[in-house]
C-alpha cells in the first residue's frame, strides 16, 4: 500500500518513544522511514482516505508532537508516496535542500493571526482624523438620516491607514511556512490540499 507522509524532521533516537498515531479508522501507527540524517514521519495510506474532521485533526496531532522536540516540515493534509522506499529515496536525493529549511526553522514556531477591527471605534477614529468625512456625517445627521450624501470622498483621500476601514472586511494575514518541501519527483494526483511543490501526490477529494 502507499505511504502517508506527515512531515520531515531530523533523525534523532528520541522518535522512536513519540509513539504517535495517525489519519485512518481504527487511527494508524506513525512510524519514521531514514535516510541520511533526516526521518520523515509516515503511517500506511488508509483505503478511502478523505479530509474528514478526524483525519484532519490526526494530521494536525502528528505535526505539533513533533514539532515539541524539534523543527519539522508539515506536508498539508493527504500527501502520498508510493511506498517507504520512495520517500527514503527523496530524502537522500534532496538532503541539502531538506536540511537547510529545518536549520531555517530551528527555534521558531508558526503562527496564524486573524485580525478584525471594531467598526464603531474605526469610523468614529476615521471622523476624528478626516475633517472632510465629518462634515458629510454632520450633513447627513442633520438631515435626519436617509441616503448617504452625494459628495462621499474617495477612499483614496482617506488618511492611508483607514483605507481597509472602507468595505469593513475583516483582514487576515499569514505567513506560507517556508518549511513545506518544494522538490520532488512524486506526482501529483489532486491539488485539493496539496502542498506548494510538485512533490507529493494528494489523496483528498472532499471533506466531510
Amino acid at each position: 500500500m502507499s505511504t502517508y507522509v506527515y512531515g520531515i524532521t531530523h533523525d534523532s533516537g528520541s522518535l522512536d518513544a513519540a509513539k504517535l498515531t495517525g489519519v485512518g479508522e481504527p487511527p494508524s501507527e506513525v512510524r519514521f522511514v531514514r535516510a541520511d540524517g533526516l526521518a520523515a514521519a509516515v503511517s500506511t495510506t488508509p483505503e478511502g482516505l478523505r479530509a474528514k474532521r478526524r483525519d484532519l485533526a490526526a494530521h494536525q496531532e502528528v505535526l505539533v508532537e513533533l514539532a515539541r522536540e524539534a523543527a519539522v516540515l508539515p506536508m498539508r493534509f493527504g500527501a502520498v508516496a508510493p511506498d517507504d522506499e520512495a520517500v527514503a529515496a527523496e530524502l537522500r536525493r534532496s538532503r541539502d535542500h531538506y536540511t537547510a529549511l529545518l536549520d531555517r526553522l530551528r527555534d521558531r514556531v508558526e503562527v496564524n493571526v486573524k485580525a478584525t477591527h471594531i467598526e464603531e471605534a474605526a469610523l468614529r477614529a476615521v471622523l476624528t482624523e478626516n475633517e472632510e468625512l465629518r462634515r458629510a456625517n454632520e450633513r447627513l445627521r442633520e438631515a435626519g438620516g436617509g441616503p448617504p450624501p452625494t459628495a462621499w470622498p474617495s477612499a483614496s483621500r482617506w488618511p492611508r491607514r483607514w483605507r481597509t476601514c472602507a468595505g469593513a472586511t475583516p483582514t487576515r494575514w499569514w505567513s506560507p511556512s517556508p518549511s513545506t518541501p518544494t522538490r520532488s519527483r512524486w506526482a501529483r494526483r489532486s491539488t485539493t490540499a496539496s502542498p506548494t511543490s510538485r512533490s507529493w501526490s494528494t489523496a483528498t477529494r472532499s471533506r466531510s
